[in-house]
């Protein structure tokens, strides 16, 4: 049953450019998928242009300072590692006073 059907090829490169220029645009024109297109890159609301600047404005703002963006993100790591650090010395030194008086086995003081 399954093999009664043939599968469908596809179209050769040959096959699609058969189709004149001029009736290619003209299927174009007649579509209004230029149109359409043209109306979703250039939206005629105000407030679209306006947010648009405004983005632009804030991606010229981020790239004038990568150093500044590059410091906070290496002072946000720094910080809390190194107070974790700090914690583990201050614990181990700490400790250290009373190793002699831990009793665990296989360590010798």
């Amino acid at each position: 049953m399954a093999g009664n059907h043939k599968a469908k090829k596809a179209p050769t490169p040959a096959a699609v450019d058969d189709i004149l220029e001029s009736e290619k645009w003209r299927l174009i024109n007649e579509s209004g998928v230029l149109n359409k297109a043209a109306a979703v890159k250039s939206p005629q609301t105000s407030t679209s242009t306006t947010t648009e600047a405004t983005s632009e404005e804030d991606t010229e703002k981020d790239d004038e300072n990568p150093l500044a963006e590059e410091i906070f993100q290496a002072v946000t790591l720094i910080i809390p590692f190194s107070f974790l650090l700090f914690m583990m010395e201050l614990c181990v030194l700490c400790l250290l006073p009373f190793e002699s008086h831990l009793n665990i086995e296989g360590m010798s003081v």
